[in-house]
């Protein structure tokens, strides 16, 4: 299924960065962890609010901008 996503439909990691977010799974360490990977991969070709978010968060540790992220999320 990622191979689909990265060459078909990058849209959709806004929509699977949302579920791995609200997820209460207890493998939600590893499922972010894999996503910002994944983030980091396609920023390239694809980025958003939502996205962007996540990896100001994990990747930059960049407070400030994750704040003003979640803003423009909303």
């Amino acid at each position: 299924h990622l191979n689909a996503i990265q060459t078909l439909a990058p849209h959709l990691l806004r929509y699977l960065t949302v579920c791995v977010i609200t997820s209460t799974d207890k493998k939600k360490k590893s499922l972010i962890r894999d996503l910002v990977y994944l983030i980091q991969q396609e920023s390239y070709s694809y980025r958003d609010p939502v996205t962007e978010f996540l990896e100001c968060l994990f990747v930059k540790f960049d407070f400030d901008g994750t704040q003003q992220k979640l803003r423009t999320c909303e």
